[in-house]
This record gives C-alpha cells, structure tokens and sequence, in this order.
C-alpha cells in the first residue's frame, strides 16, 4: 500500500525587503540553498522525504527590491505534511492520493536530470552521464545537434515509464528548456554540475499502483536541486 502523500504550494510572502539575503539564496539557480531552505518545512525528518520544483523566480527591480509577485514558490510533494515555522512563508497543503485505472490517460509536466549510467576511460566505475550531452558527442560536426539530443531524451522518458508504470505518449511529448547548471558549494573543491530538462505531454498509466508510488519518490537524478517532481492532471 502506497504510503500518504501530501501535495503543497509554498509560496513566501511577507519577507521584510530590507533583508533580502533570503531571497537571494533562492534565486538564479541557486537549487542547493532551496533545498536546504524547504528541508525548514519538515523540521522532525531527519531524512529527505520530499520533491519539489520551484514555480517561478525572484527577480530584482532595483539594488535590494524585489517584486512580491516574483518572490520564489515552489511544488512540494511529500510523505509528511510541511509545516510553516516562519511568517513569510505560506504553505497551503491537500491530501495526495490520485485514483487511477490502467490506460487513464493524464497531462503531466516532469522537470528532470535524465542520465544514464556509462563505463568512461580512466574511471573504475560507470559514472552518470547526460543522456543529451552523449547523444550530442555522437553527432558529426556539420549535423544539427538538436535532434539527436531530443531523441535521446524522449527515448530516456519512454525507458522509465516501461519501469514505472506509464507510457509517454510520443505524438505530443515536448522536451524544452534543457539547461546546465554549474553550483558553487562551500567547502567543495569543485561546483556540484546537473541539467535539467522540462518535459510536457500527455500519458497513459500501464501500472496504476506501480505509477503512484514512482510519483512519490520521482524520476530520474538531481531530486536534490528540483528535478524528479511529475506533476498530473486529467486529460
């Protein structure tokens, strides 16, 4: 049996302006410092039990201004209900239990770090490798790059649905904004580097109970940094 999921919206809203250090940490890709901030939310778990992506960005007006419209806000799903200790945070929170039959077909939204796992001279192991980046290094020089690399993630997709449970409708999956992300972190001899690949379309569920407990613990790396969260509606 699936364990209870909670699906939450954590907006901030009343953070003083004079003090924006907060936002800062949050902003321009700054995943690590929104992880470590969301981790406030669940002050009891000493394990991480959430996913989350963030759902817009602050952005800056003028030196030490930001819009409060833009302040950060995240998804949050999670096996324990969020909690808001500070007053310029608002966490609004419903249960998360979707009922689903085989071959229901639903709109999802993923955001993920789609890597494989590959054997890499000098490297005793197989080491995590871009599915986009390889399928890019395969491409002669004076071949358009893009194809290849939408391919490679689509086929990356349809592989974790025959494990998990669902199966991408490939007429209207749409694979956008592939991003790179290089992270300074403290005390690090180098930056923590992932990507991030937005994927959009429609689905069908080939494994009802399988599907729901995949979607509470995510898809693909980097769940860390906001990637791994499907978000689902009806179709």
């Amino acid at each position: 049996m699936t364990a209870p999921m909670y699906l939450s919206e954590v907006s901030v809203t009343g953070l003083d302006m004079d003090s924006p250090h907060f936002v800062l940490s949050m902003m321009d890709g700054k995943q690590y410092k929104q992880h470590q901030w969301l981790w406030h939310l669940f002050q009891s778990e000493t394990e991480r039990k959430f996913l989350y992506r963030e759902k817009t960005g602050a952005q800056q007006t003028s030196p030490g201004v930001y819009q409060r419209s833009n302040l950060p806000s995240f998804y949050v799903l999670s096996t324990v209900a969020p909690q808001a200790h500070l007053k310029y945070v608002t966490v609004k929170t419903k249960s998360f239990s979707p009922s689903l039959s085989k071959g229901r077909r639903l709109f999802f939204h993923l955001r993920a770090n789609p890597v494989v796992r590959k054997k890499r001279d000098g490297y005793k192991h197989s080491q995590k490798c871009d599915v986009l980046m390889d399928a890019k290094r395969q491409v002669s020089g004076s071949e358009p790059a893009w194809p290849a690399m939408e391919a490679s993630a689509k086929s990356w997709l349809v592989a974790q649905g025959e494990k998990k449970g669902f199966a991408p409708d490939l007429n209207s999956l749409a694979v956008q904004q592939y991003q790179q992300h290089l992270l300074p972190k403290k005390g690090a001899p180098k930056p923590i580097t992932f990507s991030s690949v937005d994927y959009q379309g429609l689905l069908a569920v080939t494994d009802p109970e399988l599907f729901v407990a995949e979607l509470g613990k995510g898809f693909g790396s980097a769940k860390a940094f906001g990637c791994g969260l499907m978000l689902i509606r009806r179709a």
